[in-house]
């Protein structure tokens, strides 16, 4: 850590720590700028990683901001190359015949240590797990306030250089020659031009979401479509919580699936910019709905959306005192929605307690792309909690449920609750006390569905 490098190489013969600027270009593979331990300086790990900080950060942009009265210096660019260096020195084999490289691109940075990863690259990248090679040098570097022991170095780095929008960082191992490598390339993932417009779709409601949500919007408006995938490869988010982020999206009305499984493609929802941003304004009108019941009835906000064929928005009202949200439409064609193929839904149709013309929806996927946005605001106040009144839920469903019948499974997506003690607790209950209605006469039926069986009361204008 201290000391000067002839007296390290007396224990440590192979010791050698190298920092080298290039000028990026595939004819010019000469360094511009060099610092090895030649004698003009104590060639020792501490003095090495102070002076390779300041040459790696130089021309860094910092924009201005003040803390406390007291300009930031730091950014995220700076945590990660910080945090990059500090891993490849305590991580290094030292009694390898091979030097600690460092070299800094115009549009990258690459960190080589000697010596194999201890632990897998997964779990390197998910942290929580900690085996240092140099454990001594590792907290002469916490005692300076760097590095920690709890192994999530390596997910900060990523983190911070996602942030930035840059293309994800590559950690590789060099097995035969027992190297390892992280390169940081500052590649922009996200053009002006793209960010423009999911902000110009999606309104304020685009730079309030986390940078991982961010990051799957701007992958699918540049590359078409987004997929788990995909994902994987930008972030360090398990593949469970990127499927968890992209049905939350699906949900929001931000993105619309197509396919299933492992080869589902995420794609940016139906609707113009204009439009989007306009749906997505009535899913903040949850927060008056669940936390002020003040009785007041909200003014009727009309939809500019431009409907598929098959739709017809009328108009939207919020009711905060019967704890119902309106949304109005009308379907025109086609009078039924299979989810399934069928040789004959009229038949299927004919085993059904009534035949209606109202459209029948058994899994989310099926459902149209603008319906979903329309369902998942009215089904906000209950999804969005953990701990509901019954009324509310149960006054939640009906207008779901209304013009339209609902599988179990799309209702409990769009609810946040568990299907089976959905079906349990609120669904026979409802059904029994006549306030939905069956599909098919078998309450087991495997395509069974529910819509409301009366129409909610009309909402009274506030005098």
């Amino acid at each position: 850590m201290f000391g000067r490098a002839e007296v390290i190489r007396d224990v440590l013969p192979y010791y050698m720590v190298d920092y080298q600027e290039q000028s990026g270009r595939d004819d010019d593979a000469r360094w511009i700028d060099r610092l090895i331990p030649d004698g003009s300086w104590s060639g020792n790990i501490y003095d090495f990683f102070s002076k390779t900080y300041q040459k790696l950060t130089a021309g860094l942009k910092v924009p201005f901001q003040l803390k406390e009265g007291q300009r930031i210096e730091d950014t995220p660019a700076h945590e990660a190359i910080r945090e990059a260096l500090v891993n490849t020195l305590i991580h290094a084999d030292y009694h390898a015949p091979k030097s600690i490289l460092i070299i800094k691109r115009p549009d990258s940075f690459s960190f080589r240590n000697p010596g194999r990863m201890r632990i897998s690259l997964e779990s390197a990248l998910h942290g929580g797990l900690s085996d240092c090679r140099n454990r001594h040098l590792q907290h002469m570097f916490q005692l300076v306030g760097f590095g920690d022991q709890a192994g999530s170095g390596v997910p900060k780095i990523f983190k911070r250089w996602a942030s930035q929008h840059w293309v994800q960082p590559q950690l590789t191992e060099d097995l035969p020659n027992e190297l390892t490598t992280l390169e940081l390339r500052m590649i922009s993932l996200v053009l002006p031009e793209v960010e423009a417009s999911l902000t110009t779709r999606f309104g304020s409601h685009f730079k309030s979401l986390s940078e991982d949500a961010r990051m799957a919007l701007i992958t699918a408006e540049s590359e078409g479509a987004v997929s788990n995938q995909r994902l994987k490869q930008m972030t360090v988010m398990h593949p469970a919580d990127i499927s968890k982020l992209l049905r939350q999206l699906v949900n929001q009305g931000y993105l619309q699936s197509e396919g299933v499984g492992r080869g589902t493609l995420y794609r940016l929802a139906y609707g113009s910019s204009a439009q989007t941003a306009d749906l997505l304004e009535l899913s903040d009108l949850h927060t008056t709905y669940g936390i002020e019941n003040t009785g007041v009835n909200t003014p009727d906000h009309r939809s500019s959306y431009s409907i598929p064929p098959e739709h017809s928005l009328q108009t939207t009202r919020v009711d905060t005192r019967n704890h119902r949200i309106r949304l109005h439409i009308t379907e025109v064609t086609p009078p039924y929605h299979w989810t399934e193929q069928s040789t004959s839904p009229r038949k299927e149709l004919a085993d059904a307690s009534e035949q209606t013309e109202e459209p029948l929806y058994l899994d989310w996927d099926a459902v149209p792309a603008l319906l979903q946005g329309q369902l998942t605001v009215l089904a906000q106040p209950v999804s969005s909690r953990k701990r509901i009144d019954p009324a509310l839920l149960q006054s939640t469903i009906l207008a779901l449920c209304e013009g339209r019948f609902l599988g179990p499974r799309v209702l409990a997506q769009l609810l946040n609750r568990d299907i089976g003690d959905l079906r349990k607790r609120t669904l026979t209950p409802m059904v029994h006390q006549g306030l939905l209605r069956l599909a098919y006469p078998a309450p087991n039926a495997p395509r069974q569905a529910y819509t409301s069986a009366t129409k909610p009361p009309p909402s009274q204008e506030r005098t």
